[in-house]
Order: structure tokens, then sequence, then C-alpha cells
């Protein structure tokens, strides 16, 4: 008898936690990458409102749409529809549009800029893989191997600051930008 009470208090814990991570904490999340981008939008304008880039300029108007689609689709942004997108769109011959900032003449402001979007892209990177419990599976096995390597390191050499950073940008470079190159290119789409 306790047997069956066990697996119905399995169940009831699974269904609870499945409710809760399809329920409130996707729109917890979507509020957060959406006020992130609000705040990124908001520096964007502030550079413009300090006369650093035109508000008419082709770049401005181009990542102010940018951020603007990110605000309005977060809630629609998940790992597998990017993965779904991106096939579909290398299979039509798509390619992604990048933002030329090139023109802008401002070497500080155009970092500045660069910045901005970078950290846009990161974000709804990042957004997309917490949103995604079978993407955190994922993470999960890059993230512990990095870590125990880290602590290895640690013990090892005592250089624990500048191994973790390395790893940092290695994981940056390995997962994070290639899944904000993809969702550049999906907010690329649904900006038109």
């Amino acid at each position: 008898m306790t047997t069956y009470i066990d697996a119905a208090e399995t169940v009831m814990i699974i269904l609870t936690l499945i409710a809760i991570i399809y329920g409130p904490i996707q729109s917890v999340l979507s509020d957060m990458v959406r006020q992130e981008q609000f705040e990124k939008r908001d520096s964007l304008f502030e550079l413009a409102a300090a006369g650093k880039i035109s508000f008419d300029s082709k770049e401005y108007i181009q990542c102010r749409k940018k951020l603007n689609t990110c605000i309005r689709y977060a809630h629609r942004m998940t790992f597998p529809r990017t993965i779904f997108l991106s096939y579909f769109l290398n299979k039509k011959g798509i390619k992604k549009k990048n933002i030329i900032f090139s023109s802008i003449k401002n070497i500080e402001t155009r970092d500045k800029v660069e910045k901005i979007m970078k950290e846009s892209n990161r974000n709804i990177a990042i957004f997309m893989i917490l949103r995604s419990p079978m993407a955190q599976l994922l993470s999960v096995f890059v993230v512990l191997p990095l870590a125990f390597l880290c602590l290895v390191f640690d013990a090892v050499k005592g250089v624990s600051d500048i191994t973790f950073n390395i790893l940092k940008s290695e994981l940056s470079q390995l997962a994070i930008e290639p899944l904000a190159e993809k969702v550049d290119r999906e907010i690329r789409v649904a900006c038109c």
C-alpha cells in the first residue's frame, strides 16, 4: 500500500514541478529578458540623445528595431524554435544580416553600440537556455565538467581566476555566441 502512496506522491511532485516550470517561471523569465532589452534600448536612446549617434542613422534604426522585436517576441523565443527555424533558414539559403557598425564615425560610440547589441543577443541566448528544461539538462553536462576542471586546476596550479575566465570565455565562444547568432537571425526574420 505504501508503494502506491509513494508513487502517487512522486507523480504529484513531478506534475507540480512541470506546472511551475511551464507556468509562472516562463512568465518571470520572459519579463526578465524584456526588462533587460528595455535597458539596452534605453542605453541606445541615451547615446542618441547625447548626440553620439543620430536618431535618423541607419544603424540606430536597425538596432532599435531589433531591440523592439526582441521585446515584442520574448515570450515566443525558445531553444527548440530557434533550432528549428535555423534549420529551415539554412535550408532556404537565408543568411544572417549583420548591422554594419563601421559607418559610425566615432570609435567609442561604435564600440558602445556593438557592446549593447552583443549583450542583447547574449542575454536572449542565456534566457532561452534557462527557459528550456532540455537545454538546462544539456548545459549541466557542459557546466559541471567545466566546474570540475576549475577545481582541478585550482588544486594543482592555484590559478582559479585565470582558469575560470579562460573556461568561461571558451564556453561563451562554443555555446552562447553561436546560439546568439541564431537568435539574431530569428529576430531579423521576425522584423520583416
